[in-house]
């Protein structure tokens, strides 16, 4: 879940996650669990993550997006960060 605590709306770029040698992974952010489990093709990654930037979230609230298991099984969940389109990095809390 991504909260916007801040005082204006913001846009999410992307997700990042460091792997289990420290590499910076880009995770695709799915707007559903269904989708997460799924997977996804090259073709429709570029629109997802489209989707993503588009959609502002306004101050006070928030937004769940769901990642694919597989994308992030050897990740350290801990590393987890949102970037948002200024290009600030925050943490990310997560549920498994």
């Amino acid at each position: 879940m991504i909260d916007n605590n801040g005082n204006t709306k913001t846009g999410i770029a992307a997700i990042s996650v460091a792997d289990s040698q420290g590499k910076t992974l880009y995770p695709i952010p799915f707007s559903s669990e269904g989708e997460a489990a799924g997977g996804t093709v090259e073709a429709i990654e570029k629109d997802i993550r489209s989707q993503l930037i588009a959609h502002k979230i306004n101050p006070g609230t928030s937004k769940t997006v769901y990642l694919s298991q597989q994308e992030v099984e050897s990740c350290n969940l801990d590393s987890l960060q949102v970037i948002d389109i200024h290009g600030k990095s925050w943490p990310v809390s997560h549920s498994e």
